[in-house]
């Protein structure tokens, strides 16, 4: 038996494991796509291989309440059922990644539940070393601001996103770290450094949301301020933290909106150099003066207590002044509520670069986005359209050739996709987690644990609010963390064990269970490891046989990108343009009306194929093709000249030569401009 000082150890490796997930997701561009977000899931599962293998050899397990255990279960069965959903989906290769993706989020919760078992710290480390890695994540992003040309040299948009490149995940980021800083901000046990570096952190987190434009990531952060300052102690302390940042960052959010090189989108690299170095002069000072500011209150702090009067009064005028802002809010809504609503739900260029978008009430197309979301669901109510699929599903309720990949409502996302079934196992399992992070919370009693378990719980209740405007679920740099939070919170701390006697035996009894436990462990996460691997490796012979060039070599990498990821059509896509260019049109046709088998309802599948059966001079063909990608993408802008032009050709419906393999004679007809990518 292991000495029970290395159980610490362990824990602090999870815990560092985990926080490096965090970090890798922010930095790899969110994580969003393969291969990184393979990567992510890699890294997981063998964290996870060792976890339960150091669990194991010890003897110990996971500990949650009844609420914990039944989330992670519905979370697990989510993914599972985004799998099964891959049987009747319009896009199973998306349901598969959204399968993957499910099914890691499952497992991160699971090893944050085994670190929060382990480790009667990971509460206070798991919570600053997030708020490290939140504020590097601002540093990094407004580096790109003050010295563009060392970091961001070719980056065509002002509005702020590196290094997630999606403004409103940063914002996002930055809204789940406030919490933690403005606790250690508040934290009295500790050193003033630390609690000025915190203030500093707030003030960098603070400037760069403001700098996204994101009008959700201030949502996000007024729930999490309200629930960590309902749930918490030192509130006023806490909301006077928070001012105090506001007001140094409100000057250098000023000059920063008033400069061109900085809010115009393309602007020269020398412009963005110069009035990059205009804001970093400004944020530097306002920095200053903010820690000097720090610094006299924490004096004060030592030296004197406000009474309970003056905090009274200071609650009441707080109140005051929330009662006048939420009911200016309703008289403004209530006095123009035509003008307001139409500038919510209709379809309209959003001003998505101009910092006055904070002010806005331009929905930014969501509300569109919403109804078509609306609509899949109401034809699929159980199971959906298959998981990951709204972006080829909702081509055919749009009435704006907008195209878009979620709804921006990861509830109506998951309605739309895997259907009521999904949404309860989905919202169930979050819910749950929820509560068992709240019983947990209720138990603590170590004052500073409390609190940063608080911010944490925070942090999770911004997320899961921000995800009713976005596309949450699909980015892992912003669901990673908070699963990791309520994972962490619902934990049940085990005691700790008694040091090994000297002469004990090293292997006790049940080794052959374990080791048998161990090996289906092992076997599941190999195959989570291989579901995750194969998309990845078929994408990326997918991408060689692009851009090969050699035909021969171009159509040996397409074969063996689509025997990989046998439900994907871009391989076979990729095989008919090969087979294109080597000259060899029924072959390339083969190869579409095979991508036409694994996803009949992909428009671009139908599109192609009219494309070929032009080329071969096969008008059946090309009619049938067309009336279907017509049926499947109606408002796509070529869809009417497409139409018009199959109308327009008149051929016996047995002339077709889909079905008998040879071409018909004639001049090829003309194909309009291809449709535009959803």
């Amino acid at each position: 038996m292991q000495p029970a000082a290395t159980q610490p150890r362990r824990g602090t490796l999870l815990g560092l494991a985990l926080l490096v997930a965090c970090a890798y997701a922010a930095f790899a561009h969110g994580a969003v796509r393969i291969p990184d977000e393979t990567w992510l899931q890699a890294g997981l599962d063998v964290a996870a291989l060792l976890a339960a293998a150091a669990w194991l050899s010890r003897r110990e397990g996971l500990q949650t309440t009844r609420e914990g255990w039944l989330g992670i279960a519905l979370l697990t069965a989510f993914g599972a059922w985004c799998a099964i959903t891959m049987l009747w989906s319009v896009a199973p290769d998306q349901s598969w990644l959204e399968a993957n993706r499910s099914l890691a989020y499952a497992l991160a919760v699971m090893l944050a539940v085994g670190l929060g078992t382990m480790s009667g710290q990971a509460i206070e480390r798991i919570a600053v070393g997030w708020l490290i890695v939140a504020a590097a994540v601002a540093l990094y992003a407004l580096a790109g601001k003050v010295a563009p040309g060392a970091l961001a040299a070719d980056e065509p948009i002002a509005r702020l996103r590196a290094p997630l490149q999606y403004w409103n995940a940063l914002a996002l980021v930055c809204a789940m770290g406030l919490p933690v800083a403005l606790r250690v901000v508040t934290e009295t046990g500790l050193n003033p450094r630390p609690r000025l570096a915190a203030l500093a952190a707030t003030y960098v987190l603070l400037l760069t949301m403001g700098l996204t434009y994101s009008r959700g990531g201030f949502v996000a952060l007024a729930v999490a301020l309200i629930v960590v300052t309902a749930l918490g102690r030192r509130r006023l302390r806490g909301l006077g933290a928070f001012a105090l940042a506001g007001v140094a960052a409100g000057p250098a959010l000023a000059v920063a909106f008033g400069l061109n090189g900085l809010t115009d989108n393309n602007a020269t690299l020398g412009a963005r150099i110069h009035d990059g170095r205009i804001f970093g002069a400004v944020a530097l000072i306002m920095l200053g003066l903010l820690l000097a500011a720090g610094n006299q209150a924490l004096r004060f702090e030592r030296h004197r207590r406000l009474s309970p009067a003056f905090e009274a009064w200071v609650w009441h005028a707080l109140a005051a002044v929330a009662a006048v802002v939420v009911l200016g809010g309703v008289a403004y809504v209530a006095a123009d509520h035509s003008r307001v609503w139409h500038a919510f739900a209709d379809v309209k260029q959003d001003r998505q670069y101009d910092p006055a978008r904070l002010v806005s009430t331009n929905s930014g197309n969501r509300w569109v986005w919403w109804k078509e979301a609306a609509g899949a669901f109401s034809d699929k109510p159980l199971g959906g359209w298959g998981a990951g699929s709204f972006g080829t599903v909702h081509l055919r309720y749009r009435e704006q050739p907008l195209g878009v990949q979620q709804p921006h409502n990861v509830e109506l996302q998951w309605l739309s996709e895997t259907g009521i079934v999904g949404l309860v196992l989905a919202l169930g399992a979050i819910a749950l987690l929820f509560v068992a992070a709240a019983t947990r919370l209720r138990r603590l009693d170590q004052p500073r644990e409390r609190e940063l378990a608080v911010a944490l719980l925070a942090a999770a209740a911004g997320w899961l609010v921000h995800g009713v405007v976005d596309w949450d679920w699909d980015i892992p740099a912003v669901t990673l963390p908070p699963l990791i939070f309520l994972g962490l919170l619902a934990a049940r701390p085990g005691p700790r064990r008694a040091a090994a006697e000297p002469f004990a035996d090293p292997e006790p009894s049940g080794g052959a269970v374990r080791a048998v436990a161990l090996g289906g462990i092992a076997l599941l996460l190999c195959g989570a490891l291989a579901s995750a691997a194969l998309p990845a490796i078929s994408q990326s012979r997918t991408e060689a046989a692009e851009t090969a060039s050699n035909p021969d070599t171009a159509a040996r990498d397409a074969d063996v990108a689509a025997r990989l990821n046998p439900v994907a059509v871009r391989p076979l896509l990729v095989a008919s343009s090969i087979e294109v260019r080597r000259g060899r049109l029924v072959e390339a046709r083969k190869r579409l009306l095979e991508a036409a088998g694994r996803q009949p309802e992909n428009p671009e599948v139908w599109y192609r194929i009219a494309q070929l059966s032009q080329q071969l001079a096969d008008r059946g063909s090309y009619q049938t093709a067309i009336a279907r990608f017509a049926q499947l993408d109606p408002v796509n802008p070529v869809t009417g000249a497409l139409e018009r032009q199959a109308l327009a050709i008149q051929a016996p419906a047995n002339a077709s030569a889909t079905a008998t393999g040879t071409p018909l004679p004639g001049a090829p007809l003309t194909t309009p401009a291809p449709p535009a990518s959803p």
